[in-house]
């Protein structure tokens, strides 16, 4: 999949879990990404936060990219997806990930088998201790099935 390109656009469809006081002219999912250093998603506090990526067409995802704002971001996450052929729409964990305590871009790789249009990203343990987390920016990438 060399030919992987970036999939989230203004076009997507992306939910979160919170935002830091409903505040969401602030700091809402539209920019997670948005592409501009200075705009971010801030959850509000929380055991568990989540991002919901949903596609109008299957994807395949190669990977995945986040900066997050250092002390409030993720130790442990999971990516989980939708099979196309589960008639419950349940969600089937494809894989954990753990990001770095930084500041600055984290790329994670994708095995995918099976293409889906639906996609969560858990955050199963956060570094801060009021389960907030803040992302400056997010990209998913992979190809259209």
């Amino acid at each position: 999949m060399n030919d992987s390109r970036p999939l989230l656009n203004s076009e997507i469809k992306l939910r979160v879990s919170t935002v830091l006081n409903r505040d969401t002219k602030s700091y809402g999912k539209q920019f997670l990404c948005d592409g501009k250093e200075e705009t971010c998603w801030n959850s509000d506090q929380g055991d568990q936060q989540w991002i919901i990526v949903s596609f109008s067409k299957p994807v395949k995802i190669s990977k995945f990219e986040f900066k997050f704002q250092g002390g409030f971001c993720a130790s442990h996450g999971q990516l989980e997806y939708i099979k196309q052929t589960d008639t419950e729409k349940k969600y089937t964990k494809l894989m954990d990930f753990y990001p770095q305590d930084i500041n600055s871009e984290q790329i994670f790789d994708v095995d995918q088998i099976e293409p889906s249009d639906n996609f969560r990203f858990n955050f199963v343990k956060l570094t801060d201790f009021f389960g907030r987390i803040t992302i400056y920016n997010f990209q998913i990438y992979g190809n259209e099935v």
